[in-house]
């Protein structure tokens, strides 16, 4: 009866948490507001939405169920920090995808399947929904129009475009809010972009370090000066 009534209150107050979050990624003009007025107080609700997802996952997730009661936690109301953390040895290799999926079973229609670098000693696929990859492109798209403000974004995406799926997304998101050409790590093809759209633009080159800063060195030792007042950026992620 507990468990019940504590996964309808959870139910309640989620609606409204997640309506807020929703609200902030409506469009990049209203995630740009939120984000320059953001107040420290406002991490509180932050917080308690992570709370309250420890919580769902305790009652939805099977693998993270049964990983919590390994560990012999007990449930306490609003202390985020009564839950362990997770970890790959722990338990990514120790439960199947499924069993880390809500409700045990995978969300087969729009996922995407990312493989990580394996910079730990082996590579691991993580399985991102719909709803995810929805939730990272508006992040994606709100962040890009506060930093690089111009309407004339060109958007150079210099990720990898196989397995690793950031060079997926990084398109798909920035093509909501700039023109994309996708190369991959192809230095000669960026280059050539840069000069045969010239200096009408204002570039953003994404890319891993420390291919970003050699990219970057590059164009700019091969570029033909223009007269136009286009600019570019590099973007560089860890690997």
């Amino acid at each position: 009866m507990m468990t019940f009534l504590r996964q309808w209150t959870l139910r309640v107050a989620s609606v409204a948490l997640t309506g807020l979050y929703t609200l902030y990624r409506a469009h990049p003009a209203v995630w740009r507001l939120m984000a320059r007025n953001y107040r420290p107080w406002m991490g509180r609700f932050a917080r308690l939405h992570a709370w309250m997802t420890c919580q769902f996952a305790w009652l939805e997730v099977p693998a993270y169920r049964d990983f919590l009661h390994r560990s012999g936690w007990g449930f306490r109301w609003f202390r985020l920090e009564s839950y362990p953390p997770t970890d790959k040895q722990g338990y990514v290799t120790a439960y199947p995808e499924e069993q880390r999926c809500r409700g045990g079973e995978l969300a087969v229609v729009g996922s995407v399947v990312d493989e990580s670098s394996g910079s730990s000693g082996q590579p691991f696929n993580w399985v991102r929904s719909r709803r995810e990859l929805r939730s990272v492109h508006k992040n994606l798209a709100g962040f890009t129009t506060m930093v690089f403000p111009s309407p004339r974004r060109f958007v150079i995406n210099a990720y990898s475009m196989g397995a690793w799926a950031t060079g997926t997304n990084t398109g798909i998101a920035m093509a909501q809010v700039a023109m994309v050409k996708n190369t991959g790590p192809d230095l000669r093809k960026i280059v050539d972009t840069l000069q045969h759209f010239g200096p009408g633009f204002d570039y953003i080159v994404t890319a891993y370090r420390p291919f970003s800063s050699t990219c970057a060195t590059c164009s700019t030792a091969r570029a033909s000066p223009g007269t136009g007042t286009g600019s570019a950026a590099w973007s560089g992620a860890r690997g």
